[in-house]
């Protein structure tokens, strides 16, 4: 996918850009953090600047570096977090947050 297209689907992210999307991931499980970094080692228009297992760890990552997108493991969303989600849409309200998905099933959903 060219840049202009992940950049388009990150939204907010100017078309013109030719630089690589930085992404975080969050997931409180190391093996989907695994995956998912794996998966983005594999398309040059992303670049990965850090994982975060907690909420407060995505926050730390984030002023750290400038981040333009975090994929969120869906796990991470339990009860408590949905709370931490809404606190770091406030606090970084230009990073796109995206739900990653390890799995679907009408049980889950």
């Amino acid at each position: 996918m060219p840049c202009s297209r992940a950049s388009a689907a990150f939204g907010g992210l100017p078309e013109t850009t030719s630089r690589p999307v930085r992404l975080a991931v969050l997931s409180s499980y190391t093996l989907a953090r695994e995956a998912l970094s794996s998966w983005i080692a594999g398309h040059p228009d992303f670049i990965l600047l850090g994982q975060a297992a907690s909420w407060r760890h995505l926050r730390e990552l984030c002023a750290r570096h400038r981040i333009d997108a975090v994929l969120v493991e869906v796990d991470t969303l339990c009860p408590q977090s949905i709370q931490a989600l809404g606190e770091f849409r406030a606090s970084a309200p230009l990073i796109q947050v995206v739900l990653a998905y390890s799995g679907l099933s009408p049980e889950g959903v």
